[in-house]
């Protein structure tokens, strides 16, 4: 909560690599800013074979969808009250958490962006990750290819 209003963050998470491909923070993110960001994503990176999500109504946003069935993506969504389904995205979204969110209390709205951005830069080129041997994504990403 910033200022008494939720503040929303959308990250896209690459479930292999464990990389952070893209993000958006506001107050509010519409289907349309969904769908900018994840075409965005694919045009750095590449076309992911599946998008897991869950059912909040920007993922159901119809020109979202459509694309995605264009780009034969397939738009998997978690069950309602199964958070498990996603255990990947849960897992990270306790780490992010405990070691950026809840450190950012009291700081201005540009300080908390900043904040968050910087713990992304950090999640993807500096942190070991214990589920490839505690080495930084950065290093494993290249390796993989």
């Amino acid at each position: 909560m910033v200022r008494r209003r939720k503040f929303r963050i959308f990250v896209i998470i690459d479930d292999f690599l464990k990389r952070i491909m893209a993000y958006h923070m506001d107050f509010s993110i519409p289907g349309q800013k969904v769908l900018e960001v994840f075409e965005n994503s694919i045009k750095l990176f590449s076309r992911p074979r599946v998008f897991r999500t869950d059912n909040d109504s920007e993922f159901r946003y119809e020109p979202f969808n459509l694309f995605l069935s264009q780009g034969r993506i397939n738009h998997e969504f978690i069950d309602k009250g199964k958070p498990y389904q996603n255990g990947f995205s849960e897992g990270f979204n306790s780490r992010f958490s405990d070691e950026c969110l809840k450190r950012i209390d009291f700081l201005s709205l540009d300080e908390i962006k900043s904040s968050i951005q910087g713990w992304f830069k950090w999640y993807n080129y500096q942190r070991p990750h214990s589920v490839i041997n505690y080495k930084i994504l950065a290093e494993f990403y290249l390796r993989s290819y």
